[in-house]
């Protein structure tokens, strides 16, 4: 699975499954934290 960091999503999420739905909101809380902790070093 390839994950892009940044950019709009062209799927619209009524489109989308709630695993997908899901899936998406981990990964950009995912990205969030990354950054938090790199911010912090």
């Amino acid at each position: 699975m390839t994950m892009k960091l940044a950019g709009p999503n062209p799927l619209s999420p009524f489109q989308m499954t709630p695993g997908e739905r899901r899936a998406e909101l981990c990964a950009i809380l995912a990205v969030g934290l990354l950054r938090l902790k790199i911010r912090k070093r």
